[in-house]
């Protein structure tokens, strides 16, 4: 089974919050982090831009499972997003934590995910972002040929 974050690989909320893409995980903005910044307003997970990954998944796939850690007061504007961005049937799962992701998963599943942080990655497929590059896995995928060729592949 095929698994999808939202934040990062779906929707770009980090860039939209910060107006940069993180050089690292724990960039802040006026000495607030990214979780800080939406905290005080949640709507800004409404108005995200889509990441370059969305419309393939749209175009390429029939439905599609999400598993994405996102605060109470973030979801109703999640929703809301998901609604107006995500065209083919879709789950959500909140989960609480990247632990609580992978604890989620089964042996051959595949989360398709960008943070920098898990114990391991043996079920991850990274996408490359700025915070996660010197990261050395197993599975990355770096842009959309990439990700398109991961996807053609993995849809046999």
């Amino acid at each position: 089974m095929l698994y999808w974050d939202l934040d990062g690989v779906l929707r770009i909320l980090g860039s939209h919050v910060l107006g940069y893409e993180p050089k690292n995980w724990h960039d802040t903005y006026n000495g607030k982090t990214i979780i800080e910044l939406v905290n005080e307003h949640p709507e800004l997970c409404a108005t995200c831009p889509e990441s370059e990954y969305l419309s393939i998944v749209n175009e390429k796939l029939s439905n599609i499972i999400i598993l994405t850690n996102q605060l109470d007061d973030w979801i109703p504007f999640t929703e809301i997003w998901l609604r107006r961005h995500i065209k083919i049937p879709y789950d959500v799962v909140y989960t609480k934590s990247g632990e609580h992701k992978l604890k989620y998963l089964k042996k051959h599943d595949i989360l398709i995910e960008d943070f920098p942080n898990f114990f391991s990655y043996d079920n991850i497929a990274l996408i490359t972002r700025n915070y996660n590059k010197k990261l050395v896995v197993p599975l990355r995928i770096s842009n959309t040929i990439e990700f398109n060729n991961f996807i053609t592949k993995y849809m046999r």
